[in-house]
Order: structure tokens, then sequence, then C-alpha cells
């Protein structure tokens, strides 16, 4: 028996969608939220914001504010391109500086032939260092072409004092560099130059002449990574140290061994 057409006025009844249809549906749905979605994060945090307003020597100048004023730092160093005839360099340092003359982590220098690393405590004006085959003893950082650890936050002889010395300061390009390899951190870039003996408040062995410098300074007007390019040993040809800082105002409690 034929079921009868429905009357003028009479509603029809829809059909119910599918368990497919709404699957589909679904995942439509979300496909086009991630796609929104995604590149709005990759554009928002540190990378999404802009270059100061400020001039670089300003910029410079309360990015080295903010270093003097840290309570402690991590910093993290590497050298590349050594040449090969340098019999003692720095490597690479790895530790946290904390004020007002503390540090506290692991120091990488070329010796004797090899590369030795070894832990470094420096306090209160002293450097000891646990070397292989005689264990904790006091060291001068000079003796290996490094800086006194215990100095890296001195307002007037650490590495904020480079800031403020570079010659020529410049923004440098219009995007925002990430602060260092898989670092979530990004910072805008500043060059300038820099006289070997302001760099010799770095690495005491820096040649007279000039040094390149880079800076990325981060949204909060940290420096972040500091990259000094020249002679940092006479009569040889440049090379490149990166220093990166990270955990701005990290305390942690250091004991001389």
């Amino acid at each position: 028996m034929s079921t009868p057409p429905p009357s003028d006025g009479e509603q029809q009844p829809q059909p119910r969608p599918s368990r497919r249809g709404w699957i589909i549906g679904s995942i439509i749905v979300v496909a086009l939220v991630v796609a929104v979605a995604v590149p709005a994060l990759l554009l928002g945090g540190d990378r999404g914001f802009e270059r100061p307003d400020e001039t670089p020597e300003e910029v410079l100048k309360a990015a080295k504010d903010e270093l003097d004023e840290t309570d402690g730092v991590r910093i993290a160093i590497t050298a590349s391109d050594i040449p090969d005839d340098v019999s003692t360099a720095l490597v690479g340092a790895d530790g946290t500086a904390v004020r007002p003359d503390g540090f506290s982590g692991v120091l990488n220098v070329r010796f004797a032939g090899g590369v030795v690393d070894a832990d470094i405590v420096a306090l209160d004006g002293v450097v000891n260092a646990d070397l292989p085959f005689v264990g904790w003893s006091v060291v001068d950082p000079q003796d290996y072409n490094a800086p006194d650890p215990g100095l890296l936050l001195d307002p007037d002889q650490g590495i904020s004092t480079l800031l403020t010395a570079t010659d020529d300061p410049a923004a440098d390009g219009e995007d925002a560099e990430a602060c260092a390899s898989g670092d979530d951190r990004t910072g805008f870039p500043y060059t300038g130059t820099l006289d070997g003996a302001v760099v010799r408040n770095f690495i005491p062995g820096a040649d007279d002449g000039t040094f390149d410098a880079r800076y990325l300074i981060d949204d909060e007007g940290r420096l972040c990574n500091a990259r000094l390019t020249g002679a940092f040993y006479p009569g040889t040809d440049p090379m490149t140290y990166t220093v990166v800082f990270s955990d701005y105002g990290t305390t942690i409690d250091i004991t001389a061994p």
C-alpha cells in the first residue's frame, strides 16, 4: 500500500545524515581549524615581536643594563675555526654566572696537543679547576687564554662592556633570528666593530686591531647571543667565538671546592 503524498502545509520529514558524512564533515572542520591556528602560532610568541624603535646605541645600552642588573645568567661559549697552530686556546665553556663574582660550570681548552675538559668554580677572586690527574687546583685562566669566569658579569670588566664599546652599531636585517640552534627565543640582530683592547676583557690574548661583532637582542631587550670574529690569537687567521645567554635571573649556591 503506497503512502499518500503530504498535503499542503504538512512538513516533510528530513533525512538524517549518515555516520560517514558526519565523520567527513568533522575532519574538514578540524583541518580548517589547524590550517588557521598553526600559522598563527608560528607567527606569534617571540617570533612575532617587532624591532624596537630605539637607536642601535640605545638598544645595546639597554641590553648592557639588563645584563648588569641580573642576579645570574647561564652562559655557553663555543669556538669555531681555531687556527691549527694555536697550542693553547679556549674551546668552549658552559655554566652559570652569579653576582658578584661566582661561576660554576665546565671549561674546555686546547692544551698540550689535546682538548681538556675541566669542572671550574670561581668565587671571591679565586678560580679552581678539577684538572685531569691533578684534581682541584687554583688556576689562572689567562694561562689558557680564557676569561676569568668570576668577572663575566662585572659591569666594568665583563662581557656587557662589549655592548657599549661597539663602534658604528647598526640594525642588521628586518627579521628576528633564533638565539641559538633549537632555542625558541628569538632576537633582532645588531652589528658593529670592537677594538682589540676591549675584546681582551673577554679573551685575554686577543690581538690588536678590529673585531666584528654581531648581537641578538630578544623581545625583553636582553642580549641572548653575541658573535665575535677576529684574530683572537696574535699572528693568526680570524676565528669566531659565540656566546649564548639564557635563564636570566637564575641563581645557584656556589662554594669553593
